[in-house]
């Protein structure tokens, strides 16, 4: 693979990096994106940086997407609870759905429901 000694010169030629042969800021020796003007090697140590650090930060909020999620999910169920017995005290359930208006028959299920005591 040939390596141009310039930018512009790869850019030119249309090559995707080149090689100077002078060390980048850090001190490596690698070859550098025509593109941007990059070092390669600069760039993998920022990936490999930025990779752990969002991983640490992803990880540690699936744990706390976790335990939040247990008590999000408690609270949607005892909220979905009181209003399906409101929905029974008045009459808007009908095999299991609760409606906007109760109906003659919606009345009659959800008598049936308080006597027995079974699920709507």
């Amino acid at each position: 693979m040939t390596y141009w000694a310039t930018r512009k010169q790869a850019l030119l030629e249309g090559a995707t990096s080149y090689k100077t042969g002078l060390p980048c800021v850090h001190g490596h020796y690698a070859k550098r994106s025509a593109r941007y003007g990059t070092c390669s090697q600069c760039v993998k140590v920022a990936n490999r940086k930025r990779y752990r650090t969002e991983k640490m930060s992803i990880d540690r909020q699936r744990r706390i997407n976790a335990m939040l999620d247990e008590r999000e999910l408690d609270r949607q169920l005892e909220a979905h609870r009181k209003r399906r017995d409101i929905a029974i005290a008045e009459g808007r359930v009908l095999y299991g759905h609760i409606l906007d208006e109760p109906t003659p028959a919606s009345r009659a299920h959800c008598r049936r429901v308080r006597e027995e005591g079974a699920t709507p």
